[in-house]
């Protein structure tokens, strides 16, 4: 979304005043819709004055502030406005709490609640999913949603500044800071908040807590990008949310398009298309391109050949690549697509090239390669 500095205006000529000298003389517009409202105001104020007692002069000069103030109570409430009306207040009879624990690597705080999302987890498939109990251990739930494939980077910008590191988080949502009823998955990515899982204690499915959650992250992205933007270059053009995956013919995910303004990718050009477009193409056929004709695939445009990969480190891979063509971090190699090309399988360089057109040089890319 991108906003339009208003275009200049020169002074507005309902004073009367005319123009002198050389100028053309405009005539007063006393009769303007303006003046009139203004004339009309001057008559309450001093109507006020005359009931009140108050001196019409000192009514005068209050009216510039009322008027901000009427301004500032009728302008249209942000999400902000209505999620701080669910900060604690005294004698509430609920509160809740809302805390971010870092998942990969694995942060104290998720260690010790481990257990506690668990056993919801659990609770959630089986009551919401139908579920066996017996098929849900707790390694395949540490493989689903804690274990992650983003790469770990530190941004010393962001740690000055106090903002999260990029990567994978848990969003724990605690009743009365006693009793966690839901979970939120989530990735921060550069450019966005992606929204990975979301699981809840079906007693308070009447919550709605899936919407609630949504609007919570996005908030969340706001928040980041008006509070670290100016200071963190990384969290500069933080201004996405990706709510995963849409099927048009599920009922469940039908409540993403209910977000304003919202897109989804085309499958040909990868160009994010406004929703509304998206939603009649798809009501005609399940699988459809959403981008114009003419507009160009991006497949055939984009070589990756500049596309930054992660390898892990073996010294027969670091004789092989070019002098100067990688960096060694931890036990990584980092290089290029350009500098590995060589050494790759066909395997491998199709899936990076594949990847490479999806992700278009927005993020590091982790794959497990055969030398």
């Amino acid at each position: 979304m991108s906003c339009r500095k208003p275009t200049g205006r020169t002074g507005s000529t309902d004073s009367g005043i005319n123009g002198s000298g050389s100028e053309a003389q405009t005539p007063a517009r006393s009769e303007s819709s303006k003046q009139k409202r203004w004339q009309t105001q001057q008559k309450c104020m001093a109507q006020r004055a005359e009931k009140t007692g108050v001196p019409y002069e000192e009514i005068l000069k209050t009216y510039p502030q009322s008027r901000q103030d009427r301004s500032e109570k009728n302008k249209p409430k942000a999400i902000e406005d209505y999620l701080q009306q669910d900060a604690p207040k005294e004698n509430a009879a609920h509160t809740l709490d809302i805390r971010l624990c870092r998942s990969a690597p694995l942060s104290s705080e998720l260690k010790e609640t481990f257990d506690e999302e668990y056993q919801l987890y659990c609770n959630y498939q089986v009551c919401v999913h139908g579920a066996s109990p017996t098929s849900i251990t707790p390694e395949a739930f540490d493989n689903f949603l804690i274990a992650s494939t983003l790469v770990n980077t530190h941004d010393a910008a962001a740690e000055v500044a106090g903002a999260p590191q990029f990567g994978s988080y848990h969003q724990q949502y605690w009743l009365d800071g006693q009793k966690l009823i839901a979970v939120g998955v989530v990735d921060l990515v550069p450019g966005c908040l992606s929204s990975v899982y979301f699981f809840y204690d079906p007693q308070y499915a009447f919550l709605n807590l899936g919407t609630y959650s949504a609007l919570r992250e996005i908030a969340f992205v706001r928040h980041l990008h008006r509070t670290y933007g100016p200071v963190v270059p990384a969290y500069a053009d933080f201004t996405h949310y990706y709510l995963g995956y849409y099927i048009h013919s599920c009922p469940k995910m039908r409540y993403k398009a209910q977000f304003s303004p919202s897109y989804l990718a085309c499958p040909q050009t990868h160009a994010w298309i406004p929703i509304e477009r998206c939603k009649r193409l798809l009501d005609q056929c399940q699988y459809n391109r959403f981008a114009e004709e003419n507009a160009e695939d991006t497949s055939t445009t984009h070589s990756g050949n500049s596309t930054k990969l992660q390898l892990p480190f073996s010294k027969t891979l670091a004789s092989v690549l070019p002098k100067g063509g990688f960096a060694v971090e931890g036990d990584a190699i980092v290089t290029t697509l350009a500098d590995v090309e060589s050494v790759l399988s066909k395997r491998d360089l199709q899936l990076v090239r594949e990847w490479a057109r999806l992700v278009n040089n927005t993020g590091t890319m982790c794959i497990t390669c055969t030398i």
